[in-house]
């Protein structure tokens, strides 16, 4: 069984298009990761791949989270606070990758991220979406 790779839809819009590109950055850049790990690439690329995505979730929490600033954004430490957690996950899951030579532990790690990265646009950064709809 092959990881299932991230799709953007209209559900997953925050109707802000700079934090919308950099959803669609990040999705791609697991998608190219998935790509790599289904083209058998060599462990030392899929690791150099896999940090890209971090790189890419890194870059993308620091501008979330100034945009949050800007706006007053009541939930900002909460959110944050996920950032932080989520970037963990993601640093566990690179070491695991580093140590594992079974195809089902990789597998499982980037199945896990997945549903971490998924489960924080949907649960956390829509909110962003929904305060600043209250404020207009």
């Amino acid at each position: 069984m092959k990881p299932r790779k991230l799709s953007w839809n209209e559900k997953l819009s925050t109707e802000l298009c700079s934090l919308d590109r950099d959803h669609k950055n990040l999705i791609e850049a697991f998608n190219v990761f998935v790509d790599a790990l289904d083209r058998n690439e060599p462990s030392d690329k899929l690791l150099d791949m896999f940090q890209a995505v971090i790189n890419e979730l890194v870059q993308h929490f620091a501008f979330e989270e100034k945009m949050m600033e800007n706006i007053g954004f009541k939930e900002m430490i909460e959110h944050k606070q996920h950032h932080e957690t989520l970037n963990a996950d993601a640093v566990e899951v690179l070491s695991e990758l580093r140590q594992s030579e079974s195809p089902e532990d990789i597998l499982a790690s980037v199945n896990f991220l997945r549903a971490l990265i998924m489960k924080h646009m949907v649960e956390q950064d829509l909110k962003i979406r929904d305060f600043i709809l209250r404020g207009l």
